[in-house]
């Protein structure tokens, strides 16, 4: 009887011990949380902060003040952005138009490998 009586103390008191533990795991991350929300907080006032002075700083008389030394510029409308890429891709078309080379040795190897002809083939 004793050794029930025994049994049953150190079983409660075991329980107890782990529930203990698991309000005190609780606990800390209610107090992690809390921290993390706190420099989230203070991350988000610094970020509110400095979106204000990009604001403040950046007005349209400030924008042509510094776009001035650029010389004179104007928006990019469709027909410009239209026309800026066609220009790029006639200088890409030229520039590998240059790369080519009239070596018939070369282009006859070309067109040997790509019809997996022989070398004797091409004579």
């Amino acid at each position: 009887m004793f050794a029930k009586g025994a049994v049953t103390i150190l079983a409660i008191g075991a329980t107890a011990c782990m529930l203990l533990t698991l309000r005190q795991q609780r606990l800390n991350a209610v107090h992690e949380i809390a921290i993390l929300q706190r420099r989230l907080s203070e991350h988000d006032r610094t970020f509110l902060k400095l979106r204000t002075e990009i604001a403040a700083r950046i007005t349209p008389d400030r924008i042509r003040e510094l776009s001035g030394h650029f010389g004179h510029m104007v928006p990019i409308g469709l027909q410009h952005w239209w026309a800026a890429v066609e220009a790029e891709r006639l200088a890409a078309e030229a520039g590998e138009a240059a790369e080519q080379t009239d070596d018939s040795d070369s282009d006859a190897e070309v067109r040997r490998i790509s019809t997996h002809a022989t070398p004797d083939d091409d004579e």
